[in-house]
C-alpha cells in the first residue's frame, strides 16, 4: 500500500454524521475497511481513482473527492457476498491533522488518472490552494 490510515468519512444523510474508517490507498484505487484488522477480507468500499478532482474542504483538516464531470462517483460498496454501486456526490474526508491531510492529499492527486476522453485544460486548472510546487 502507498498509505493506509485512519480517516474519518462523513454520511451523505439528513443530517451529516462522521465514520472513522481505515483507509488504504494502493494500485490507484482507495480502499476503506472498519479498521486495520480488517484488511485481510473484503474492503466496505473500493473507490477507483480516475476522472477525480482531489482537493480541500472548507475544514483545514478535509480532503474532497469529486468527479471531473459531474454526477455521482465510481465507487462500490461490498457487503457479504453482494456488490453495490455507490452513489456518492463526492466523499468528504476528514485527516487527524491538517499535515496528514496534506500527505494524503498529495498522495492521492499523484495516483488520480485522467481518462483520454476527458482531458480538458480547464478542468486542471485552479483546483484547490497553496502553492504546490512540482518537483522533478
Amino acid at each position: 500500500a502507498d498509505k493506509a490510515g485512519w480517516l474519518s468519512k462523513c454520511g451523505e444523510g439528513v443530517v451529516p454524521t462522521w465514520h472513522r474508517l481505515w483507509f488504504v490507498l494502493a494500485d490507484s484505487c482507495l480502499y476503506y475497511f472498519g479498521g486495520p484488522a480488517e484488511t485481510d477480507g473484503a474492503p466496505r468500499c473500493l473507490i477507483p481513482l480516475e476522472d477525480l478532482r482531489i482537493g480541500r474542504g472548507s475544514n483545514r483538516r478535509d480532503i474532497l473527492l469529486q468527479p471531473i464531470t459531474g454526477g455521482v462517483m465510481n465507487s462500490s460498496k461490498f457487503r457479504g457476498d453482494r456488490t453495490y454501486k455507490g452513489h456518492h456526490k463526492q466523499f468528504q474526508l476528514r485527516a487527524p491533522s491538517e499535515a496528514e491531510r496534506e500527505e494524503w492529499v498529495s498522495k492521492l492527486q499523484a495516483q488520480n488518472r485522467v481518462s483520454p476522453g476527458n482531458r480538458n485544460p480547464n478542468l486542471s486548472s485552479g483546483g484547490g490552494g497553496g502553492g504546490g510546487g512540482g518537483g522533478g
